[in-house]
């Protein structure tokens, strides 16, 4: 029997990941976010960051690969922002 389990991260918010065939990451947040998204970070074509206040999500694009992260709070938001700011801090 298949089961769909719900991915968290390790501060419990929900991971979707999904695929996108669009060409690059500013092909990506012109013709999939709105204007609620803000850029976190987007070093090149090939990865973006972005992030919504609003609705406490985070999005982030590698050659295709979508991950949305949805936090339950504004607390597990920051920390979703932490893990991102450590990595760019630490790649770039």
């Amino acid at each position: 029997m298949e089961t769909n389990q719900v991915e968290l991260s390790k501060f419990g918010s929900q991971i979707d990941r999904s695929l996108v065939m669009v060409g690059d990451s500013f092909a990506y947040q012109n013709r999939f976010l709105t204007p609620e998204w803000d850029v976190l970070f987007v070093p090149n074509s090939y990865q973006g960051i972005w992030i919504n206040r609003a609705q406490l999500k985070l999005c982030s694009y590698t050659e295709g690969d979508i991950v949305i992260t949805s936090a339950k709070d504004a607390d597990s938001f920051q920390r979703e922002i932490g893990v991102y700011q450590d990595w760019m801090a630490n790649e770039f």
